[in-house]
């Protein structure tokens, strides 16, 4: 089973720094690449996330490392692991036996004129029929987080004008049509959150698989690290 998590933050100040002594100093570094103090309370929930689903998967007490690349991994897992975060949302993805990414982003106003940077021919016509700014802004939303989240899942990051080469059907899941050579061998899915944010998770698989969407309070998620008492 996939499982996705996701935790709403809705104070910074509640965050108990006294957690950091669970981090290792390879965590602690990476936190602290970002400037804003809320992006690294962000990234330090996505990582005690991510710990938190390690351990759901018996991947006990094993630090969250990168890769080159940035990709997050746990040592001795099979699987792999994803973490996104968009200001009061940070979202959290494991698959136990594949490759997968997840892109969170909150819909904010565009000038439109950048839909042609990142989407395809056939999808800019699609978003061109969308009537509302609303229904734009979620399509445009959409066509970006399934992007971001393929690129994280085959581990390249954004490039450039690769972006309007892969296309996608905004089908119910939806689906993958370019690069053709690729379209059979990803699966998506979207996570409903509000009407504010769109996330986005892509994932191999070579037959079926149940994906799990579960929220989960930071209280709930810190207290579980507190009575634990894990150390590094």
């Amino acid at each position: 089973m996939i499982e996705l998590f996701i935790v709403e933050r809705t104070d910074i100040e509640l965050i108990p720094f006294a957690l950091y002594p669970v981090l290792t100093d390879e965590e602690k570094s990476y936190i602290l690449r970002y400037r804003k103090k809320e992006d690294q309370i962000n990234s330090l929930i996505g990582t005690l996330l991510a710990r938190y689903l390690a351990e759901r998967h018996q991947i006990i007490n094993q630090p969250i490392k990168r890769a080159a690349n940035g990709k997050p991994y746990v040592a001795n897992f099979e699987g792999q692991i994803s973490i996104s975060h968009s200001e009061e949302f940070i979202a959290c993805a494991v698959h136990p036996n594949g490759r997968i990414g997840i892109d969170i982003e909150k819909i904010r106003q565009i000038d439109f004129a950048v839909a042609t940077e990142f989407l395809s021919p056939n999808e800019h016509r699609f978003f061109q029929t969308r009537e509302s700014e609303e229904e734009k802004l979620s399509a445009l939303y959409t066509y970006w987080t399934l992007k971001e989240s393929f690129f994280k899942a085959e581990g390249t990051g954004l490039t450039g004008g690769s972006l309007t080469a892969v296309e996608f059907e905004l089908s119910n899941p939806p689906v993958l049509r370019l690069p053709a050579e690729l379209a059979g061998t990803w699966k998506f899915a979207c996570a409903n959150l509000s009407r504010a944010y769109r996330c986005s998770v892509c994932y191999s698989s070579v037959k079926p698989m149940n994906l799990l969407f579960e929220k989960i309070c930071l209280g709930e998620l810190t207290a579980y690290f507190v009575k634990s008492g894990t150390r590094n």
